[in-house]
């Protein structure tokens, strides 16, 4: 492809000196000749074009998808690097456009030092066990299924962020919605 974009270049270097000398020495020819070169100018340009546009349609059809996060990757960015290797992430969904996709859901299961440190990062208060209410959560987002004893959390730095924990009373498994509008 860097040959074509070398090769278009050249034609259009070619063209635009042929059309000055053309136009200096007021050589009809010589524009009529430079004009010849900004047809094949065209001609490389346009298959440049296709030949990039080909090769990225196949980079973006054989990914899975170039903007999804890992599970983890998104735990992590909100969460930061867990200290042991207890966390599994079950389920996740990211927020791919603010105002559009209005939250960051997740459900892991985690050990109880890693819940007691990610509960440390926020000046969390006791909440009730009921849903958030912003957006449409995930239908594996079922935090009243953690049983007799759930604990829920809520922490609310200004009215457009809000983040909601809830986990289970051993400290094992855990919900997690990060809302940003």
């Amino acid at each position: 492809m860097l040959t074509f974009i070398l090769i278009t270049v050249g034609f259009i270097i070619i063209f635009g000196v042929l059309l000055l000398l053309g136009i200096v020495k007021k050589s009809r020819k010589a524009v009529y000749f430079s004009l010849l070169f900004f047809l094949f100018a065209l001609c490389t340009g346009i298959y440049t074009g296709y030949l990039f546009a080909r090769k990225a349609y196949h980079v973006v059809r054989t990914a899975e998808n170039p903007l999804q996060r890992s599970g983890m990757e998104i735990y992590t960015a909100l969460m930061g690097k867990p200290e042991t290797n207890c966390v599994t992430v079950t389920n996740s969904k990211d927020q791919y456009v603010p105002k559009l996709d209005c939250c960051i859901w997740l459900e892991f299961t985690v050990c109880p030092t890693e819940l007691k440190r990610i509960i440390a990062k926020q000046p969390y208060r006791r909440d009730s066990m009921g849903l958030p209410s912003y957006g449409s959560a995930p239908a594996w987002f079922t935090p009243q299924k953690l049983g007799a004893g759930a604990i829920a959390l809520y922490y609310s730095p200004d009215p457009n962020h809000a983040y909601s924990l809830y986990f289970s009373k051993d400290s094992t498994h855990a919900y997690y919605c990060d809302m940003l509008d």
